[in-house]
């Protein structure tokens, strides 16, 4: 997964937050001002953390495995 996809996920996510909450805050009686408030600070929370997590995710699927030496044991060498 790249960076753009990453920023493009998180970016949806936190879009669809904020309809999610300023619908649900306008269906139950909060004035726009207050549900376009509450969606912004939806939106900055959930695709922040969909950033961050994803960011984790894919930094530690990038490390490459170590490579194994070949260590003798004293009973090979004799």
């Amino acid at each position: 997964m790249s960076e753009l996809t990453i920023k493009k996920l998180a970016l949806s996510f936190g879009l669809f937050s904020f309809g999610f909450v300023v619908i649900g805050s306008i269906i139950s009686g909060a004035t726009f001002y207050t549900a376009f408030l509450r969606g912004s600070a939806a939106i900055l929370l959930f695709g922040g953390a969909a950033f961050g997590l994803l960011s984790l995710m894919v930094e530690g699927k990038n490390t490459e495995p170590v490579p194994e030496t070949n260590k003798t044991t004293e009973s090979e060498n004799g």
